[in-house]
């Protein structure tokens, strides 16, 4: 996509997300999700707050979940929620 200079859309950061999730690559989901406001001026929506609930959970790192939940604009919603909790549950927080 940048190589042909088409900007990503919400739809494109996340379909990113969700494969960062699966795949396990914490830092580069980050990277990502950052970048939707800081180079390409999206806000994040509740689907992409909880991809990276999903990214940060997959990793352990629960407490940091949970910080981002209670700092986002947004109000967390049972999706996010509940991905939370499963997180807690797979690593038995």
């Amino acid at each position: 996509m940048q190589l042909e200079d088409v900007r990503p859309n919400h739809a494109t950061f996340l379909a990113v997300l969700r494969a960062c999730a699966h795949i396990g690559l914490v830092e580069i989901g980050l990277q990502h999700f950052n970048s939707m406001s800081n180079n390409y001026g999206l806000d994040p929506q509740l689907e992409h707050y909880s991809c990276m609930v999903d990214i940060l959970g997959r990793a352990g790192q629960i407490s940091d979940a949970l910080k981002l939940i209670q700092d986002m604009p947004l109000e967390a919603d049972d999706v996010i929620w509940r991905t939370l909790l499963s997180m807690c549950k797979m690593h038995r927080n």
